[in-house]
This record gives C-alpha cells, sequence and structure tokens, in this order.
C-alpha cells in the first residue's frame, strides 16, 4: 500500500467542533455559555490555547475577528485552539463574565483530551476585556476553586492591550472612569477592587507567568507597568512588550506569523513547554 495513503488513514485530520456547551443556566441564551474547538492535524496530544474575545466586556463573540488568522497560525505552531463566550453587560455585572470563564476552563481542563488537547498544558489569552479575563481568572483563586480547580491548571496567559489592572487608581486618574464601568461594576466600591487583577496577586497562590502587550493608548502603558512591577516585588513571573500599533491593529498583530509579536508570544509559550535546565 502506499504510504502517503497510510499516513492519511491515521493521522487525523484537522477538525472545528463548534457550540459547545460547557454550562447551563435557566433564562441565559445557550450561545453565551458556549465553546468552539480547533483541533490541528495529527496525534497530538497538543498543547491547548484558549481565547476570550473582547468587546469592553458588553459586546463581541467567540467567532470574531481574526478568528480564521488564530486558528491558522495556533495550528501552524502545534496547539489546540479554544474559542469562548460568556455573558455580556449590561444583562450582567462583575463577576457574571469571570465566573462563566472559569466554569469555561473547567470544562475544558476536563474533556480538552477528548479533543487530542493536553490538559497539562493549558494557556489563555484575550485582547481587551477578554485579556482582563484571561488575566483575572489566572489570580484570582476563587473562581476556579469554585471547581475544584487550582490556578496551577493555567500553564501561562498573554494579555494583548487591556488597562483594567487596577480600577481604582484608573478611577483616580480618569474620573470619567465611573460613567464608562458603571454598567459593568456599578458604583466605585469594593466590586471595582474585586474586578481589577492587581487585588489578587499574592506569592502561594500559583499564579502563572504572564507575558502583556500594550500600545501607547491612554491609560494602557501606566496600568500595565503597574501589574508589571506588583508582579517584580511579589517575585512572579512577567513579561511585557509596547507596540506601536493601535488597539485593533494589536490584535492583528497577534493572529498573524512572521513578525515579532508573534514571534515573541510562541518563545514565550516555548520556554513554558519546554524549559531549560541550567
Amino acid at each position: 500500500m502506499n504510504t502517503l495513503l497510510v499516513l492519511a488513514m491515521v493521522v487525523p485530520t484537522a477538525q472545528a467542533i463548534t457550540d459547545i456547551p460547557y454550562r447551563e443556566m435557566e433564562g441565559v441564551d445557550a450561545k453565551f455559555h458556549s465553546l468552539d474547538i480547533y483541533v490541528p492535524e495529527g496525534e497530538g496530544p497538543f498543547p491547548v490555547m484558549v481565547t476570550i474575545h473582547g468587546g469592553g466586556w458588553r459586546k463581541g463573540d467567540k467567532r470574531g475577528s481574526n478568528m480564521r488568522e488564530k486558528v491558522a497560525l495556533y495550528h501552524a505552531n502545534g496547539f489546540v485552539l479554544v474559542s469562548i463566550n460568556y455573558r455580556l453587560s449590561p444583562a450582567v455585572k462583575h463577576p457574571a463574565h469571570v465566573e462563566d470563564v472559569a466554569a469555561a476552563l473547567a470544562w475544558i481542563h476536563d474533556h480538552i483530551s477528548d479533543y487530542r488537547g493536553n490538559p497539562d498544558a493549558l494557556f489563555v489569552t484575550g485582547h481587551s476585556a477578554g485579556a482582563h479575563l484571561a488575566t483575572l481568572v489566572a489570580v484570582d483563586e476563587k473562581r476556579l476553586g469554585a471547581y475544584e480547580k487550582p490556578l496551577s491548571i493555567i500553564r501561562g496567559v498573554i494579555s494583548s492591550d487591556h488597562a483594567a489592572f487596577d480600577m481604582l487608581a484608573r478611577l483616580e486618574a480618569i474620573p470619567r472612569t465611573e460613567t464608562a464601568f458603571r454598567s459593568i461594576l456599578g458604583n466605585p466600591g469594593p466590586v471595582w477592587a474585586d474586578f481589577s487583577p492587581i487585588t489578587h496577586l499574592d506569592t502561594d497562590k500559583g499564579i502563572p507567568p504572564f507575558l502583556l502587550f500594550w500600545t501607547t493608548r491612554p491609560a494602557a502603558p501606566e496600568s500595565n507597568n503597574l501589574f508589571l512591577n506588583a508582579l517584580e516585588e511579589l517575585g512572579l513571573a512577567g513579561e511585557g512588550v509596547e507596540v506601536e500599533t493601535t488597539h485593533a491593529g494589536m490584535n492583528q498583530f497577534l493572529s498573524k506569523p512572521d513578525n515579532p509579536y508573534s514571534d515573541r508570544l510562541f518563545a514565550f509559550l516555548d520556554t513554558i513547554l519546554h524549559p531549560t535546565t541550567p
């Protein structure tokens, strides 16, 4: 029998499995609690990247911006890509968004091996509001803890241009922030602190390494550097890159091959997956 024909018969092909429910909630449209899984060709098990869409916590969808390019990029680098939906404001406020993200991650951790993914090589990324949620679920242990999952199930986080690391500091610097975020957080107070990833940093939680990308748009450099400095002070792993592009352009850069930013992203992942010994 022809060797190529044998390989075609035994090597699994790429797959897209869409609209998988990860939780059920009465009165909530099922689309908000669904995810899509994109599996590359090959036997696996493959490392897994979970991507969380942006849209200001108010809009967006798991099949939104640049998804075709992202699938091609992650498949070319040997990753399963999972894209998730979550409930949106103003129908819900914090912590509903991050609770959904945690539910999705718990489901993925339990089931991704059925899709040739490796649950021990699970990463999270997002753009804008999605980056905030990727960050928050990786530092606030009570969200995954609701599913008896430790933060250590997340091996690393890639954040793309969000500026909500410390909302109380942002409110002090930019008073109009209160109006912009009221539909997501309500009035300033403890909920704003709980929404802020910097509030949850500590040394003994198993917080994963971070790679932060940001643009020079208002509040982004200050917020990202504040978070990086807080990680460094606690001895936690984090690195950052400022990119000369627009907020939307950042999402495009990180969806395409052969540029220094996607190269940096996959180098970061590789150091976690294949650490060198001194």
